[in-house]
Order: C-alpha cells, then sequence, then structure tokens
C-alpha cells in the first residue's frame, strides 16, 4: 500500500502519520477472513514505523476475530465437511503470517499464543 511505498522512499514519518490516521478510521469489525488477511500487511507496515502497542492491539483483533471464525467452521464442520475447508484453511494461514510477523519483531508472547492457537486447530482438524 502506500505506506509499503513512503517507507521505501525512506518517508517513515509520513506513512506514521497515515497509518494512525488509517488506525483512527477502521471500521470497528472484522467482517470477512479476507479483510482479516488484508490486516496483515497493515500490522507489517506500524511495526516498520515504530508502532508495537498497536500492531499488537490490531494483532488481537483479528485473532479473535479469526479464532471466532475457526469456531463457527468447526461447529458446521460436521454437515458441511468440504465447505469450509479453504476457509479454514485461510484462516489458519492468516494467523500464521500474524504469527511470524510477531515473532520477527520479537512479540514472543503474542506469537507463542497464536502458535498454541493453530496448533490446537490442526490438531483438532486432523482428526476429522
Amino acid at each position: 500500500g502506500a505506506a509499503e511505498g513512503l517507507i521505501a522512499e525512506g518517508r517513515a514519518n509520513e506513512a506514521r502519520e497515515g497509518l494512525l490516521n488509517a488506525l483512527e478510521n477502521l471500521p470497528q469489525r472484522i467482517y470477512r477472513v479476507m479483510d482479516s488477511y488484508a490486516y496483515t500487511f497493515f500490522v507489517d507496515a506500524l511495526y516498520q514505523v515504530g508502532e508495537p502497542e498497536r500492531a499488537a492491539e490490531v494483532i488481537d483483533r483479528n485473532v479473535r476475530f479469526l479464532d471466532g471464525q475457526l469456531k463457527y467452521f468447526i461447529a458446521i464442520a460436521d454437515t458441511k465437511p468440504n465447505h469450509e475447508m479453504q476457509n479454514i484453511q485461510y484462516c489458519l494461514f492468516t494467523l500464521q503470517r500474524f504469527s511470524n510477523t510477531a515473532k520477527e519483531q520479537g512479540q514472543t508472547e503474542i506469537h507463542n499464543r497464536i502458535e498454541q492457537m493453530t496448533e490446537g486447530y490442526s490438531q483438532l482438524f486432523l482428526r476429522k
């Protein structure tokens, strides 16, 4: 996005201002897994401009959303086993991106929490 371009040009302050402005105007609710995936890039940019606390907040919000989605997909997997597999994989992939970013940024607690969650879900789906 625009922030990545500004960062690449060495204009981190402008990128930071734009990101913080965007953060103020983000929707309060996440509606789709694809939206959550898009936030992985937003989080990367927040870390790059020195906003680890705000990045962690965005990760936490998305992890809670993805956890809820996975619980829902599990609940309906018995009746529609193939229907939601792509969504489940997308959720797990997105969680992995957040986890990797947190690890790269030294956010061990966040990384470990997401890893535990994804491990639990992976075991659930391997049993089915």
